[in-house]
């Protein structure tokens, strides 16, 4: 275990630093934090992320849909608590009239932004809906991985974040995923494309992301090996800071981070024995 005070005391160790004034090792502190950052977003496989799995809702009927010229939202009676940005929604009029909307994102319980000044009036029926596609996440860490079904029918989605704009309203079996956050309900989620047509399993891989070193106290029980990508990652972000004087020693400790990306990346990992043939 390492606690923040011991990290700050090693980097000063390695920059060659003595008695720091309250500034300093504030900046210290900041670097620490960067440091730690970039090593989880290097990745740290066994250590630093989650594995769960869940399901996305099916569709959500809705008692009405309406919109008002010149407007950019539209009212959704009975509209379920859990509707997420670029969910699909179908206002179907009474005539028959079918109109496909994604959601930019919540403003009230069932007000929804659609994101464009509507050129007409909207009255939906009870017919209307909404198309879920959302996984709701735990954290707000990266997801590095999501995988569609269990076992030999198990495949892995992309991540593809452009994807909304080539068919925004398909519809089967997702194959690409993106990773997004709602303000209106402040939490992360990830979106699948195209939405899902039938209820299945998903397995997400979510780094962790409570990592915030707030006081001296703060323990950070890692092995040696990542500690020492942390303190490299740190030391380059302190000298990459400190001006146009510490440049070289920048690029040099580039160096010394590359040789780190390796103990990240088998930390967790059985020993490993090389052979020579």
């Amino acid at each position: 275990m390492a606690t923040r005070a011991d990290l700050r005391t090693r980097l000063k160790r390695r920059l060659g630093l003595g008695v720091v004034s309250d500034v300093e090792t504030a900046r210290l502190n900041e670097a620490l934090q960067s440091g730690l950052y970039r090593a989880l977003i290097d990745g740290i496989p066994g250590i630093a992320y989650d594995v769960f799995s869940g399901a996305v809702p099916g569709e959500d009927a809705i008692t009405s849909c309406s919109g008002i010229n010149g407007q950019k939202t539209l009212s959704c009676g009975g509209a379920a608590g859990f509707v997420s940005p670029q969910d699909i929604l179908i206002c179907k009029e009474a005539d028959g009239t079918t109109t496909k909307f994604l959601v930019r994102k919540q403003t009230s319980a069932s007000v929804f932004d659609i994101g464009y000044t509507l050129e007409r009036n909207y009255t939906g029926a009870n017919t209307s809906s909404i198309i879920r596609r959302s996984i709701i996440l735990p954290t707000t860490g990266q997801v590095t991985a999501v995988y569609r079904g269990t076992g030999q029918r198990r495949s892995m989605l992309q991540f593809d974040p452009m994807l909304a704009r080539r068919d925004p309203f398909a519809q089967g079996t997702p194959e690409y995923f993106e990773q997004r956050y709602d303000d209106y309900n402040a939490r992360s989620f990830v979106s699948l494309w195209p939405a899902p047509t039938e209820t299945e399993r998903f397995t997400v891989v979510q780094m962790e992301s409570d990592y915030q070193m707030s006081d001296d106290a703060h323990d950070i029980n890692w092995p040696e090996a990542a500690i020492d990508a942390v303190l490299e990652r740190a030391r380059m972000a302190w000298l990459t800071w400190s001006g146009t004087a510490n440049q070289l020693k920048a690029s040099m400790a580039m160096s010394a981070v590359n040789d780190t990306a390796d103990a990240l990346s088998n930390t967790s990992n059985t020993k490993q024995i090389y052979t020579k043939t």
